[in-house]
């Protein structure tokens, strides 16, 4: 008996312990455990070997621990599953093995595997844990954004957009647009942070208005992507918006070789850039950025994007009570009117 229990609980451990650890697990005294283990030694079923000058025991061959595992009993094998945790390596082993034992700690267990899990990022456990813990409390479904981006950072992107897109959420959104992109279904990307504009908060919303200039960039509309970023830009609040939007800048430059007026609109987008990144804001140098942006979008004959360009300069000088460049601003504002069909507005604006 006491040659099975040994042998059982090393097919349960599945890995190499110390004596000590062995006679926990086997609840057997040092002396008896002694006596089974050079026995065991002595039949080639357990090897010993060193690791930092203590030696540690398993099973010889590693079809060993399933073969003996099943000739337990349900109720037996459950049993010895329990006896092991207390000499589990860490939480994640402890929890299996609390799962495995039908422990009544096994969900509490399970809870602390999950929280230390994720404070290494470790993503292969905290996807078997947050599925453990939904097999375990069969109602819980907070932890599905958990679970996609476990699967995301796996590499694993049609799982994990299976799971991330009937989610309404802002961070599964965001997610499900990175996703998207990773598979290079940039249509579909489009459509979906289109269809979820406006749901969230501003922060939100920022993210899903990049996303969606990177898929226009990718679908080929070099026009509607650049208006995109320049919103981003312009819209920017905070360094990590700045950020977001310089990286949205940077995928279309890698995009395309910029034509005229195109290559202009960049370079102006790349100069507000600039100002956001360097924290100048309101000076002379960010309304002429402003100015021109718009003349570029005449050129290209995108007049909503031009008249918004020229208003966020004109805020921009009333709030500095900067007149050095009026001039230059309603010369712009009466090409905007001459080029979008408004002569007479054009006729006021020069006339200024």
């Amino acid at each position: 008996p006491d040659l099975w229990r040994a042998l059982s609980v090393l097919a349960v451990l599945e890995r190499a312990v110390s004596l000590d650890d062995w006679g926990k697990a086997a609840t057997m005294s040092a002396e008896r455990l002694e006596g089974v283990s050079r026995r065991a030694l002595s039949l080639g079923l357990v090897r010993a070997e060193s690791a930092l000058g203590a030696l540690r025991f398993a099973l010889t061959h590693p079809l060993y621990p399933p073969l003996l595992r099943g000739q337990l009993a349900e109720s037996e094998l459950k049993t010895r599953y329990r006896a092991v945790m207390p000499v589990a390596l860490d939480a994640f082993e402890c929890s299996r093995w609390a799962r495995l034992g039908d422990s009544p700690e096994a969900l509490p267990l399970t809870r602390v595997a999950l929280k230390a899990a994720r404070s290494r990022s470790a993503w292969g456990e905290i996807l078997q844990l947050c599925d453990a813990i939904q097999h375990l409390e069969s109602d819980r479904t907070d932890l599905q954004f958990e679970r996609g981006e476990a699967l995301f950072r796996l590499g694993r992107f049609a799982d994990a957009l299976d799971v991330l897109k009937p989610l309404e959420s802002a961070p599964a959104a965001e997610l499900t647009c990175l996703v998207l992109a990773r598979l290079g279904r940039d249509r579909e990307g489009f459509a979906f942070s289109s269809q979820w504009l406006e749901r969230f908060d501003a922060h939100t919303n920022f993210r899903l208005r990049y996303f969606w200039a990177c898929f226009q960039a990718r679908l080929g509309d070099e026009t509607k992507s650049a208006t995109w970023i320049a919103w981003l830009l312009r819209t920017a609040a905070t360094p990590a918006q700045t950020s977001t939007a310089l990286d949205a800048l940077d995928w279309h430059s890698k995009i395309y070789a910029p034509h005229q007026p195109m290559q202009r609109l960049t370079r102006n987008l790349e100069g507000l850039a600039a100002f956001k990144t360097a924290d100048l804001p309101n000076s002379i140098s960010e309304v002429n950025h402003h100015i021109f942006i718009a003349e570029n979008y005449v050129a290209l004959r995108e007049f909503d994007q031009a008249l918004e360009s020229l208003q966020t300069a004109q805020s921009l000088m009333q709030r500095t009570s900067n007149i050095d460049t009026l001039t230059i601003y309603h010369l712009h504002l009466g090409l905007w009117a001459l080029e979008s069909g408004k002569p007479e507005a054009a006729q006021r604006s020069l006339l200024k």
